[in-house]
C-alpha cells in the first residue's frame, strides 16, 4: 500500500442521497462541494461514491481528508439513522476503525495503540469490543475478533503472516487486512470495478480543515 485510503461504508442502498447528505453537511460546515461524475480518484478533492452492494454504500474519500472522513461518516451515519463503518490505513504501518451508529460513535480501534502514545490517557480509546461491532452488523464475534486485536511488538518484529481465516487474502500484520474483515461484515472493498463508481462528490480547496475540525 501506498499513501493512505480512506472509507466510508453505510448501510444504505442509495448512493445518490449518501452523496446527497455529503454536499448537505459539507454547505453546513462553510464548504461549497457538488454531486457530479466519479473519477476514479483523478481529482484530488473528490470522493468517489459506489453503486450499493449488498445492501452497504461505499466512499472513498480523498487520502487527506483525516479526521474529516470520520466526520463526514458521522454525520451521514446520523442523517440516515443507520450504521457506518469507517476505515483509514496508513500505508504499510497501521489501520483503524470507527463504527457509527445513528451518528453516535459505539466502537473504534487501531492495529498499532502505540501510534497514539503522544496523546495522554488516550490509548484506551482504541480498545475495540469485538461483541459491540458484531452485534451492529448480524455477524459473530468469534469471526471478527483477531482483526480487532491490536499487533504485539512480537507481531511486528517477525514476518507473521498469521491470518484471520484461512481464505483470507492478507497476513493480519498487513494494513490492507481491513479488506477481509470489511468482506467479514459484509461490506465489499471496491475493486475491479465490483462495485462500481457512481458517483463524485467534488470540494473546494481546504474543505478537510474546515470539516475536520470540530464544530
Amino acid at each position: 500500500m501506498s499513501g493512505v485510503k480512506e472509507l466510508g461504508a453505510f448501510r444504505h442502498d442509495d448512493a445518490g442521497e449518501v452523496a446527497r447528505l455529503v454536499v448537505a453537511y459539507a454547505a453546513e460546515r462553510g464548504v461549497e462541494a457538488r454531486v457530479g461524475s466519479a473519477s476514479g480518484g483523478e481529482i484530488a478533492d473528490q470522493a468517489d461514491v459506489y453503486e450499493p452492494l449488498d445492501g452497504w454504500t461505499v466512499v472513498m474519500w480523498p487520502s487527506t481528508s483525516g479526521d474529516a472522513a470520520v466526520e463526514l461518516a458521522r454525520a451521514v451515519s446520523g442523517r440516515l439513522g443507520t450504521v457506518a463503518s469507517c476505515v483509514s490505513a496508513y500505508e504499510d504501518d497501521f489501520w483503524s476503525h470507527l463504527v457509527f451508529e445513528a451518528g453516535r460513535e459505539r466502537d473504534r480501534f487501531t492495529s498499532r495503540p502505540d501510534y497514539f502514545e503522544e496523546e495522554a490517557g488516550t490509548e484506551h480509546r482504541w480498545t475495540s469490543d469485538p461483541a459491540v461491532v458484531a452485534g451492529l452488523f448480524g455477524v459473530g464475534a468469534a469471526d471478527i475478533t483477531d482483526y480487532l486485536t491490536p499487533l504485539t511488538e512480537d507481531d511486528l518484529d517477525g514476518e507473521d503472516e498469521r491470518r484471520a481465516h484461512p481464505d483470507d487474502e492478507y497476513a493480519l500484520t498487513d494494513s490492507w487486512v481491513f479488506v477481509d474483515f470489511w468482506r467479514h461484515l459484509g461490506i465489499t472493498y471496491p475493486d475491479a470495478d465490483v462495485p462500481p463508481l457512481q458517483y463524485g462528490v467534488t470540494f473546494s480547496p481546504g474543505w478537510e480543515k474546515t470539516i475536520g475540525t470540530p464544530a
